[in-house]
């Protein structure tokens, strides 16, 4: 449990958004170090009470009756620690959410920062079309030769024929 105390704390104070102070009302390094410190308290002292309750023999009901108190008092300690912690795993939610935003706004600039090569490019594309129209062109005047010139081939095959003598 402790871990994800200090998981969320960790999340928090290691965001971009927290360390630059883009978060209007962020709690500080040393408020959620204290909540930390409380809850570490707070486990260590269930965990001694738990293993010190657990060494009592139960003889009767009165023992019963008194370390039955004792479990449901272990209980009501452990459900508030755990509810600490979710309440700081719920602050650090929306600050990873806006971690995550500002990370992708960071990238977004980085990338439209390339946007001039992509036009570019882009803009080339128009010479292509021009280019394409002139192969084109070129394409049909070739066939026309190739044609003309197969033609002249053949003619020059059938000129070249062995003569038939009788």
């Amino acid at each position: 449990m402790a871990r994800r105390a200090q998981q969320a704390i960790r999340a928090v104070l290691s965001s971009q958004v927290y360390a630059s102070h883009l978060l209007d009302s962020a709690a500080g390094e040393p408020v959620l170090r204290r909540h930390e410190w409380e809850i570490a308290v707070n486990l260590r002292e269930i965990t001694r009470l738990r293993a010190q309750t657990r060494s009592v023999p139960v003889p009767g009901p009165q023992t019963e009756a008194v370390l039955a108190s004792h479990h449901r008092a272990l209980e009501l300690a452990e459900n508030a620690t755990v509810s600490r912690i979710c309440a700081l795993e719920n602050y650090a939610r929306p600050i990873q959410a806006a971690e995550a935003a500002h990370r992708d706004w960071q990238n977004a600039v980085r990338a439209a920062d390339l946007n001039h090569q992509y036009l570019d490019l882009v803009a080339r594309t128009a010479a292509d079309q021009h280019a394409i129209t002139e192969l084109t062109g070129l394409t049909s005047q070739a066939t026309t030769a190739a044609s003309a010139l197969q033609h002249s081939l053949r003619q020059a095959t059938m000129a070249a024929q062995p003569v038939a003598l009788p």
